[in-house]
């Protein structure tokens, strides 16, 4: 490392979960160019209001204790090359990112540039109380000897619960300080909304418990399940599975003219799904039981199945592995061998690969550490060649935040000439609807994609989330009654 650090964290002694965030995520993408500058006196505590607290804590669940304080050698230890300079002592850099309250001039720093994640708590309990669609986060920035000016914002969508929001919002300011310095711009809503009263508290106190009252009363009962159904014509018919079934995620594949369909099978009894199969007589129906293909100690689903090279392979989502795998077709259809792990050490959610442009390509949702909302992200990996460990990540990972369109939700499928991505509308909640998006710009530098259809036909009942098929016949799961 240079003498003069490109980025000084400046940090107290004590942190917060957020703080934490933001720091293992800037040593990752810029360890070689970083140092801390540590204050020597603890971080201050936020007041919390403890009634607000309290039920909050007892009617949702808290991912991310966002304001918890922890030590910051805890996190420093894991990077003991990493430069360190004590409060008091004279430190220059280029920039330098604050995230303390404490004031830049008091200390013996020189920089070019500073920045800071703006702390708007009110902002961000308006956005959830209000039931606004989308809360804004901001980065200020200064030049030395200037005042402090936004310069960066980014939009997530609004979740439940005003803490739940909070702590949402101080996670994804991790995503404005990587993406200043990664020059990786998102977009922005520019939700402006006045300050709350006391009775839009009451009142959305008494909504939130109603919802929760429901939710509890309606899906914990068992009365709803994921089924699969065919579409023909725009005609919707259900291939006749068990009551109380739980069938999601259809891949659908043809050999030998026969038609099989992949799907996660969930075990209510275990609380864990594998991967099973059935075949459709030429009226679309059943046709025999299904057969279980493929089971392991941990969840499987998305059963991602695919021809490459005249071999069948499998991409299913195993995020609780902690690894991406791939499986081949030993005895197509129901006998599968791990073939290689691809990727180590990830919480990968519904994986899809694409061909384009003489690369390949992954698109998949990710578990993180202290997130908020997996639904919420779309990463991209690209490599030489498909089964290959050797996968970089997108520069400007995640490609996209919005729990609108973000999650996969089938098969990326070419037609003329232009590819397309369902996704899921995971808005209202998980598998609402199915979007259908226009892929625009594709490589190693840029994405971009476009709404261009929402399956709103298939509103009546009560989700989605997967979609596949061809122009003959297409596949869809549908969280129904029963």
């Amino acid at each position: 490392m240079s003498e003069l650090p490109l980025y000084l964290i400046v940090l107290h002694k004590t942190i917060s979960a957020y703080e934490r965030a933001i720091l293992r995520a800037l040593l990752e993408h810029a360890g070689d160019y970083c140092a801390v500058y540590i204050l020597d006196t603890a971080r201050p505590t936020v007041k919390k209001n403890p009634i607000l607290s309290f039920i909050d804590r007892r009617l949702l669940t808290f991912k991310v204790p966002a304001l918890e304080s922890c030590a910051l050698e805890d996190t420093l230890s894991d990077y003991p090359g990493l430069q360190r300079y004590e409060e008091g002592i004279t430190a220059a850099c280029t920039y330098a990112i604050c995230l303390t309250e404490s004031v830049l001039e008091a200390l013996p720093l020189t920089f070019k540039k500073a920045y800071r994640p703006e702390m708007d708590k009110d902002h961000w309990y308006d956005a959830a109380i209000r039931k606004e669609q989308y809360t804004n986060v901001r980065l200020s920035s200064r030049q030395s000897g200037h005042t402090w000016e936004t310069c960066h914002e980014l939009s997530f969508a609004t979740i439940r619960g005003i803490y739940n929001n909070r702590d949402k919002a101080l996670y994804y300011l991790t995503y404005l300080v990587l993406g200043q310095i990664k020059d990786n711009p998102r977009p922005v809503h520019l939700s402006r909304y006045p300050s709350y009263t006391m009775s839009h508290l009451i009142r959305y106190y008494l909504r939130l418990c109603l919802f929760l009252l429901m939710r509890k009363l309606c899906f914990w009962s068992g009365k709803y399940s994921w089924k699969i159904a065919l579409i023909r014509q725009e005609k919707v018919s259900f291939i006749g599975q068990p009551e109380k079934s739980f069938w999601a995620d259809p891949f659908l594949v043809r050999k030998d003219g026969e038609n099989f369909i992949f799907f996660e099978e969930m075990d209510r009894s275990a609380g864990k799904g594998h991967i099973s199969v059935i075949m459709l007589d030429e009226n679309g129906k059943s046709s025999g039981k299904p057969a279980k293909v493929l089971g392991q100690p941990f969840h499987l689903s998305f059963p991602n199945v695919f021809r490459y090279e005249d071999q069948y392979y499998m991409m299913p989502e195993q995020s609780s592995s902690g690894k991406l795998s791939v499986y081949k077709a030993i005895q197509f259809p129901h006998v599968w061998a791990e073939e290689m792990v691809m990727i180590e050490g990830m919480n990968i959610l519904d994986p899809l690969w694409l061909f384009h442009e003489g690369k390949y390509w992954l698109f998949f949702n990710k578990i993180e550490e202290e997130e908020y909302d997996n639904n919420e992200r779309l990463y991209i990996y690209y490599s030489d060649n498909l089964f290959s460990t050797d996968w970089k990540p997108h520069k400007k990972n995640p490609v996209i935040i919005d729990m609108h369109k973000a999650r996969n939700a089938g098969q990326i499928y070419c037609k003329e000439d232009i590819l397309y991505r369902p996704s899921q509308n995971c808005g209202a909640t998980y598998g609402s609807e199915i979007m259908i998006n226009r892929i625009v710009k594709l490589s190693e530098e840029e994405y971009e994609e476009e709404a261009v259809e929402q399956l709103s036909r298939y509103n009546k009942y009560y989700g989605m989330h997967t979609f596949n098929g061809d122009e003959q016949l297409q596949i869809i799961d549908l969280l129904v009654k029963g």
